[in-house]
Order: structure tokens, then C-alpha cells, then sequence
């Protein structure tokens, strides 16, 4: 496997802890066998050639069990540890989708706000050119379309066309022309 999924490197982990069991239980039956030999057929050598060997073959198992059992005991530290880091960056991750929203929330609060004062801006500007206080050049783009309401209101109830520009008013003609598509007037 080049790489293998976290599920499959648990149960890789899992079984190789199930077979460093096993050879640990291997190693403490070779152990008996030999004890039970050396005691079943020591008479025919010295104490110290008799008992030596497995002297020295329970310091073997004894120093195997030990790696094994503390390496049992990393392996569950390292296992926990790992958890507690899962746990963290689901927090951490969780954190940040409150932050997004909250971020959302407060963007769409500033563009709504942003949408409220300009609207105060521009019925405030219109009102000062309606009570005569600031002339028509004062207003701003957003305010300049309600000045035409007052141009309109003799045509109150009849039907007509009507462009609004930005654009200086010069020739009525030429200004149609430039508000309207040329594709219109073929």
C-alpha cells in the first residue's frame, strides 16, 4: 500500500500489537520448556551448567517483556494523544465555520448598512435641493434620477418615453440618439 486510509493503518496497528502478544507468549513457553528440561535432565551436569542457560534466557524474556510491554503502553499514550488531536482540530474546525458565519453575518450587517446610510445620504441631498438649499449640481449620482420628478410632474397621467442620462442635457435629438441603440433607428 502506497497509501493507506487511517482505518487501514488502525487495523495494521492493531494486529501487529495482536502478534508482538503472541512471539512475547512464544518466548515465556520456551522459557517453561527449558525450565522444565533443565530440571527434568540436570543431573547430569554441574548446577551452573545446568541452570545458567536459563538464568540467562529469563533475562532474554524478561528484557523482550519489558520492551514489549512498554512499547504496549507508547502505543496507548501515542493513541490517546492522537485522539486529543482530532478533538482539537475538530474544535479548531468548528471555530472557524462560527468565525465564517459570524464573518458572513457581519458583512451582509455592513452592506446593509453601507445600502441605509447611502439611501440617508440620498434622500437627505434631495430634500436640501427641494427645500432649495443646495443647487442640482451638489447631489450625488444616486440622488441626481429624483431630480426629474419634479421635470415630469406637468406630464402627470399622460403616456410618453423618457431617457434618463447622466449626460449634459445639449440637443434633445442628439441625446436620444446616444441613449438608445443604434440597431433601434434601422
Amino acid at each position: 500500500m502506497t497509501n493507506p486510509s487511517d482505518d487501514e493503518l488502525e487495523r495494521g496497528i492493531s494486529g501487529n500489537e495482536t502478534w508482538s502478544k503472541v512471539c512475547a507468549w512464544a518466548i515465556v513457553a520456551g522459557l517453561v520448556i527449558e525450565t522444565i528440561l533443565a530440571a527434568v535432565y540436570g543431573g547430569h551436569a554441574s548446577l551452573i551448567e545446568n541452570w545458567a542457560p536459563v538464568f540467562a534466557d529469563s533475562l532474554i524474556a524478561l528484557g523482550v517483556f519489558g520492551e514489549i510491554f512498554f512499547s504496549g503502553k507508547v502505543s496507548e499514550s501515542e493513541e490517546k494523544l492522537r485522539l486529543r488531536s482530532k478533538e482539537k482540530v475538530a474544535e479548531a474546525n468548528l471555530k472557524i465555520a462560527e468565525l465564517n458565519n459570524d464573518t458572513a453575518r457581519l458583512r451582509n450587517l455592513l452592506r446593509d448598512t453601507v445600502l441605509a446610510t447611502r439611501a440617508n445620504m440620498t434622500t437627505t441631498e434631495v430634500m436640501a435641493w427641494v427645500q432649495g438649499l443646495v443647487t442640482s449640481e451638489k447631489i450625488g449620482a444616486t440622488g441626481r434620477p429624483f431630480l426629474i420628478i419634479a421635470k415630469l410632474a406637468p406630464f402627470a397621467g399622460k403616456q410618453f418615453n423618457a431617457i434618463v442620462t447622466s449626460r449634459p442635457c445639449g440637443r434633445i435629438p442628439e441625446n436620444i440618439g446616444q441613449g438608445i441603440p443604434e440597431s433601434l433607428f434601422r
